[in-house]
């Protein structure tokens, strides 16, 4: 072995030939084998466990409260219904409903009443729309050149509240709703 000269610490001497055998230098030989060295690793790896337990840390916040459900991993977070996204998603998920709709006429979402969003294999996301009718009819050749979003609500307006779930897979440049669930108000 050779000293180190600043702290006196046995270092092993280079070994040459392939990079395994240098390590097999390195590792002590008597692991397997030594009754004392897997104890205090097992102490150690108890000890690195039940420490947090110890000092009230049980995966919750700081102040010893339970972690809300938001902040875990995979938890859906709530989004403002304002959101620049919660508006592309939305109406995303309106023009797949008009047409998968068998209505005659368009609908036009009225407000977002909830967004939450989740991380999955992408960012799927949670919508709670009002809905209503317009004066629009499918295949207007007016809409070609207008937008639905510009199309009156009708006068005898229908109102629905859907709930939608919406897949957005950024890296694959893929949207697509999952699930629609309306009930009329």
């Amino acid at each position: 072995m050779l000293q180190h000269p600043a702290q006196g610490v046995g270092l092993p001497k280079p070994v040459k030939g392939s990079p395994g055998q240098a390590c097999s230098s390195v590792l002590p030989k008597a692991l397997p084998n030594s009754p004392k060295m897997l104890l205090s690793l097992l102490v150690l790896c108890v000890t690195s466990l039940t420490l947090p337990l110890a000092h009230g840390d049980e995966g919750g916040s700081p102040d010893g409260q339970p972690p809300r459900p938001g902040n875990m991993l995979g938890a859906r977070t709530p989004l403002s219904t304002s959101h620049p996204e919660v508006k592309r998603v939305t109406q995303y998920a309106v023009e797949t409903f008009n047409k998968g709709s068998n209505s005659v006429y368009y609908f036009r979402d009225t407000r977002v009443i909830k967004a939450e969003r989740q991380l999955v294999s992408g960012i799927k996301y949670y919508l709670t729309v009002e809905m209503g009718s317009t004066e629009c009819r499918k295949g207007s050749p007016a809409l070609d050149r207008v937008s639905v979003a510009g199309c009156p609500f009708s006068t005898e307006e229908e109102k629905l509240q859907c709930q939608f779930e919406v897949l957005v897979v950024p890296w694959t440049n893929q949207t697509s709703v999952q699930n629609i669930s309306c009930s009329p108000i």
